[in-house]
């Protein structure tokens, strides 16, 4: 159970973040990208980890394998990986919903 939990919150953080950045770019009238979604997962994801690992990830000591009890780095970079990939694939939802929103209120241009 905690591991679907550990998957399932940054998934649900990803929304409300990738809401803010979308609806920031919509009221300066530029478009929405996707890069919004490359970036609401960045956030999320290191966030997140850093949150999770009590801010121990951004050490050099943690990273280093003279630790004793330490996390394969292979483990851990595959962990950011699914990471960032399911908070970017709830972010692709966000941004293409405010892009299909923002394409119906444009007024044609006569």
């Amino acid at each position: 159970m905690e591991k679907v939990i550990l998957i399932l919150v940054p998934m649900l953080l990803t929304i409300p973040v990738a809401m803010l950045l979308s609806s920031a770019r919509t009221s300066r009238k530029l478009r929405i990208s996707y890069g919004t979604v490359i970036l609401s997962a960045f956030v999320v994801t290191f966030f997140w980890l850093g949150f999770v690992m009590d801010w121990e990830i951004y050490t050099f000591d943690f990273w280093s394998h003279h630790r004793p009890k330490a996390i394969p780095r292979d483990l851990m970079l595959k962990l950011v990986a699914l990471t960032f990939i399911m908070c970017a694939l709830v972010a692709l939802g966000v941004v293409h919903y405010y892009q299909r929103r923002s394409k119906r209120d444009e007024t044609p241009v006569a």
